[in-house]
């Protein structure tokens, strides 16, 4: 018995050897490798491992995504989209696959109509991620240092005047992407959203088995999370249903 629990014992160490001895980049060739040769549940046990060792890029997730859609497990394909798109929103490829696997959802969810404004500036918000956004503001900070060191610097009037003019330019975008940015982690840190993976769920009026059902979902389909008491979620779908689900159901985005 006890030669059985060391040979047990060494097992466990050489595979956990054999498996941190694996670098990332190589966990990736044989995960595309095995998407490339269809053998989908090794390509997402490949990009999982990744995801074990705390490496996250929307590269990864879009894999991931790509190896759950091609297995039919909708929910996770849809999972690793948004989550892909959260950290590179503007990316094409991602957004094409998120549409094409939310058709194949069985919910249709008529979203809760927004003002013009409102829906643009979530738009607006929406096209680049938060460091994309800094980015973007420390652009326009270093642009305005610039126009301030050629005021001082150059001779020239019609330069100066240049300088000015640029100055202010860039002051004014640089307050609107300030705005902007703030809005952006506001909306990153304040909402929290979930995909459903399990095939469907009924979703309930209260935070109890045995509330009544106030309405059925299905897999894939997107929600906010507003609440949480024990193992139920409180939800809000874009129609404006709200209820309670078990947590055991979806995962966060």
């Amino acid at each position: 018995m006890i030669k059985k629990l060391f040979e047990i014992l060494i097992v466990i160490i050489l595979v956990n050897v054999s498996v941190n001895s694996q670098t990332l980049e190589e966990l990736m060739q044989i995960g595309n490798e095995n998407y490339k040769n269809e053998n989908y549940s090794e390509a997402i046990e490949s990009y999982s491992k990744i995801l074990n060792q705390g490496y996250e890029s929307s590269a990864l997730f879009f894999n991931l995504g790509n190896s759950y859609f091609k297995s039919g497990q909708l929910g996770r394909a849809i999972l690793n989209y948004e989550r892909a798109l959260k950290l590179n929103p503007g990316d094409d490829d991602i957004q094409f696959n998120l549409r094409l696997a939310k058709t194949r959802t069985i919910d249709n969810i008529k979203e809760v109509p927004q003002l013009f404004i409102v829906e643009w500036w979530n738009l607006l918000i929406s096209m680049f991620s938060v460091s994309g956004w800094a980015l973007v503001l420390l652009v326009f900070y270093l642009l305005l240092l610039l126009f301030i060191a050629f005021y001082f610097l150059s001779n020239n009037i019609n330069l100066q005047r240049l300088s000015i003019y640029g100055g202010i330019v860039s002051s004014v975008f640089l307050l609107i992407f300030a705005i902007v940015l703030f809005a952006s982690y506001h909306r990153e840190v304040s909402f929290d959203y979930g995909i459903l993976v399990a095939n469907s769920a009924n979703v309930k009026v209260s935070p109890t088995e045995d509330s009544s059902d106030s309405f059925i979902i299905h897999e894939g389909i997107k929600f906010e999370l507003q609440d949480q008491l024990d193992n139920w979620a409180k939800i809000k779908l874009a129609d404006g249903k709200v209820g309670w689900l078990q947590v055991n159901s979806f995962e966060k985005i």
